[in-house]
């Protein structure tokens, strides 16, 4: 068994993580290799960024030979682009509404206990328990600012504990928790 510092998320790390769900990645150009929802179906397929427009589209040439004017970027993702693992209150998305194949522009309103969201769509419908496969949100790459943030906290481990702070410790190294206070700090590090 390993066991590993546990950490509390640090405010860095949530900002970098939630400006990265706002922006919806970074911006294509001319010239790059993606891969995209042809038509806003659920399969991705390669192409080329033919054109960026003036309104937040792109105009794509698929590898195929197909043409498409004006993609949203939501549509759109690079080769090394995943999915977010787990789908948040706030995320842009796309939704197939009732489970159809037309998919609607909308929010994430809520994360439901039973795995299913809440989604609220631009032109004002709402709709419950939306399953996640019917949901499709912008595909993202590791952001600079998150990797640093969650370096930087790995490096410190924690912030450091006062003699008097609440804390649950490993009695012995023990594999269970125990509640307890900070006694005294050592200057080695221990506690």
């Amino acid at each position: 068994l390993i066991y590993v510092q546990e950490i509390s998320p640090a405010p860095a790390v949530e900002a970098a993580m939630a400006s990265k769900f706002v922006s919806l990645s970074d911006p294509l150009s001319v010239g790059d290799a993606i891969e995209a929802r042809f038509g806003g179906g659920p399969d991705f397929h390669s192409g080329k960024v033919a054109a960026v427009n003036g309104d937040g589209t792109y105009a794509i040439d698929y590898s195929d030979g197909d043409k498409e004017p004006a993609v949203k970027r939501l549509r759109i993702r690079r080769a090394d682009d995943i999915r977010p693992e787990t789908l948040v209150q706030g995320m842009r998305c796309e939704a197939r509404h009732g489970g159809g194949m037309q998919c609607f522009d909308g929010v994430i309103s809520q994360a439901n206990s039973d795995g299913t969201f809440d989604v609220d769509y631009d032109d004002g419908d709402r709709e419950q328990g939306v399953p996640a496969e019917l949901i499709y949100v912008q595909e993202i790459s590791p952001a600079p600012a998150v990797e640093a943030a969650m370096a930087s906290k790995f490096v410190s481990l924690s912030d450091p504990l006062s003699v008097g702070d609440a804390i649950e410790a490993r009695f012995g190294g023990g594999p269970d928790f125990h509640s307890g206070k900070v006694a005294a700090v050592n200057g080695d590090g221990t506690y």
